[in-house]
């Protein structure tokens, strides 16, 4: 596992440690919770699968499957002897 210092972070320095004195948190863990709150899986909520379906294909718009031709079934076999 990296470790991450103020020091290597030199270029965000004084914008990390403010945002950590309004935390209430050390510069170390201040950078953990930012990692954390990046790196999260985002949540859909609380939404059934057709809506979380529909959200992911809604890019795509409107279109038709196309019926796949079919020919007729064949007879049921029997089993007699």
């Amino acid at each position: 596992m990296a470790i991450a210092t103020a020091k290597a972070l030199k270029w965000n320095k004084i914008e990390l440690e403010q945002r950590a004195a309004q935390h209430g948190r050390t510069i170390e863990l201040e950078i953990k919770a930012i990692l954390k709150s990046v790196l999260a899986p985002k949540k859909l909520g609380n939404i059934d699968l057709a809506t979380a379906i529909n959200r992911r294909f809604a890019d795509f718009g409107d279109f038709e499957i196309p019926e796949i031709p079919r020919e007729p079934m064949r007879p049921l076999p029997t089993f007699d002897l």
